[in-house]
């Protein structure tokens, strides 16, 4: 997996990115936590069905923290990065 996020200040979001990089696309959840500087990380189910979709959540603020499967319920190969 390849995924990316991005904050959007104009919309006071996050919208992550998750591209599957193998030939067969596959559907899964995909649990990623959230966290802002002021409040606890809330923790997100992304239900990814294409080979590269975004989703978008509301955050309080542009200091953001994204951890990718946190509790690893899943096995797979992935990168995150942040886009600024």
């Amino acid at each position: 997996l390849n995924i990316t996020w991005k904050y959007e200040a104009k919309e006071k979001r996050v919208a992550i990115t998750v591209e599957q990089l193998q030939s067969k696309t596959f559907e899964f959840p995909l649990e990623i936590a959230v966290g802002v500087a002021s409040a606890k990380s809330q923790l997100r189910k992304l239900n990814v069905t294409k080979k590269m979709e975004t989703f978008y959540f509301p955050v309080a603020s542009s200091s953001i923290s994204i951890a990718v499967d946190p509790n690893t319920s899943l096995l797979f190969e992935g990168t995150l990065t942040a886009i600024k």
